[in-house]
């Protein structure tokens, strides 16, 4: 593969046939079908790029980045919650320890009323940025207090209101009001 990366930095469409003429020489392998999405996606071409990023999943791909890049590409797209879906699955399947895949499958398993299944990607998260913080206290907070867990609710939008930036403090401290509430006062 180096060799046609070393050929391919000059003209794309001699790329193109590079990768092209590899993925017919070697059908089972993902590596030129992934470089023909990558190709595909600076020139723009989300559509194709799309395409061979699924493909190179098909046929098993253990390139995490790809698999990020793919949901980004898919999110939003009307019709392809599903791959979305399995795209952030495989690659925290990966990764582990990726937290923004964690955030956003979550975000979508909530978006489908999925609660506990959202909770449970949170779950193995232990450690956020100072930037991440805010996204994940708050989802955490919610899904908990979907799932009927309120004591966890509550210690996870108090964290929130610490973490909040200025900006959002004032949404922070209303969620919290929201999961301190017993059931029976809301």
């Amino acid at each position: 593969m180096s060799l046609a990366h070393l050929r391919v930095s000059g003209n794309a469409a001699d790329g193109r046939a590079i990768y092209e003429k590899l993925a017919r020489e070697h059908p089972s392998r993902p590596e030129p079908v992934e470089a023909l999405a990558y190709l595909a996606w600076r020139q723009r071409d989300s559509d194709t790029a799309v395409s061979w990023m699924g493909r190179a999943a098909e046929l098993g791909s253990t390139n995490s980045k790809l698999y990020w890049d793919y949901a980004g590409l898919l999110h939003g797209r009307r019709g392809e919650e599903k791959r979305f879906v399995a795209a952030l699955e495989k690659l925290l399947a990966i990764d582990p320890g990726h937290v923004e895949a964690r955030l956003s499958l979550s975000d979508r398993l909530t978006r489908d009323h999925k609660h506990r299944e959202a909770l449970n990607v949170l779950l193995p998260v232990k450690n956020v940025t100072r930037e991440q913080a805010p996204a994940f206290f708050r989802m955490l907070a919610y899904l908990r207090w979907q799932v009927g867990d309120r004591e966890e609710a509550v210690t996870a939008a108090r964290r929130l209101v610490e973490v909040a930036p200025a900006g959002e403090k004032e949404d922070a401290e209303q969620l919290l009001r929201i999961v301190s509430q017993k059931p029976e006062d809301h």
